[in-house]
């Protein structure tokens, strides 16, 4: 193919797509390799007909180059908004804003509360529940706006600083939720644990005790079966009263035996940690494989973190400077 049939291809297949082809496209339709291309397109250069632009060739010649952004020039114009359309949406997107800042504000109040509750439950165990209080107020209010009070702060080390201490804060606050929300989950078990324990004592003791009475009611029959065992002409004179006796020795000794089941049972409902065997951590790490603890540990952490990093989110959505977030 000639120099010339090459460049009415590519005049052609130009005007067509309404664009400068690719060396790829004019190779496919011309057979030719692309690396030959290229360097048509370089002797094109140097001859004037094409020039690089950015990435791509324009045609030198005004004529062809119009024909092939003649659609774009013809394109339909959207006409103008009106001012008061405009203003209308306008205003219609502030009140929305508004409503959308409010409603985050209240979450990140609710979330900080939240927080302040678990940090105080946790600093109360050192301190005085005044100073407990103060010490919770600050830290989480501070961590819950650093980045509302970066936004509004030009110097940059200042600002490293104040992220500095947002780390430090949510480190703070996110140990004490989870120690807090810990240390509640163990008394509310153990406080089942003990009811649970508690009743099944009660239920023992009271068994214990009518098998004791019922004992002291049979012990006559061990007392005649001992008279009867030292005057071996007893059982021949009254063998009907020595098979009475027979039996209520019996009797006697399977109400012992219950008695002692009943004495193992109530020593053994003590000691049984009942905690253990009715926890979700328990039933995940036999089905994961992984300590009851870290699990637990784990899934106390998620709902900490929440609470401080979106009530941070929170706040620097709504007091915080334009494009801040």
């Amino acid at each position: 193919m000639t120099s010339s049939e090459l460049w009415d291809m590519l005049v052609s297949i130009a005007k067509r797509d309404k664009k400068f082809p690719k060396s790829e496209t004019l190779s496919a339709y011309s057979k030719v390799p692309d690396d030959i291309i290229k360097k048509v397109y370089k002797r094109w250069m140097l001859e004037g007909k094409l020039e690089k632009k950015g990435d791509t060739f324009i045609f030198t010649d005004n004529a062809i180059q119009s024909e092939i952004v003649e659609d774009e020039e013809k394109l339909p114009v959207r006409p103008a908004m009106k001012p008061s359309v405009r203003k209308k949406i306008e205003q219609q997107n502030t009140i929305i804003l508004r409503v959308i800042k409010i409603v985050v504000g209240i979450i990140g109040a609710i979330l900080t509360c939240v927080s302040i509750h678990f940090t105080f439950q946790f600093n109360k165990l050192g301190m005085t529940a005044f100073w407990g209080m103060m010490l919770s107020v600050s830290v989480v209010c501070f961590m819950a706006f650093a980045f509302t009070i970066k936004s509004y702060v030009n110097k940059r080390l200042t600002g490293i600083f104040i992220v500095v201490l947002w780390v430090l804060g949510i480190s703070y606050s996110v140990f004490t939720a989870v120690s807090g929300q810990f240390n509640d989950f163990r008394k509310y078990t153990a406080s089942d644990s003990s009811v649970q324990v508690e009743s099944k004592n009660k239920i023992y003791e009271s068994q214990l005790k009518a098998l004791e009475k019922k004992q002291t009611e049979l012990l006559h029959w061990r007392e005649q079966e001992t008279e009867y065992s030292l005057n071996p002409d007893l059982k021949v004179e009254n063998p009907v009263t020595w098979v009475k006796i027979q039996n209520g020795v019996e009797e006697l000794r399977e109400v012992e035996s219950n008695i002692t089941d009943v004495q193992e049972k109530l020593l053994n409902n003590i000691n049984t940690d009942v905690v253990l065997e009715e926890t979700v951590y328990n039933w995940l790490s036999g089905f994961l494989g992984i300590s009851a603890d870290i699990i637990q540990f784990i899934i106390i952490l998620f709902p900490a973190l929440f609470i401080d990093l979106c009530s941070t989110v929170c706040f620097t959505f709504t007091f915080g400077k334009e494009n801040t977030l």
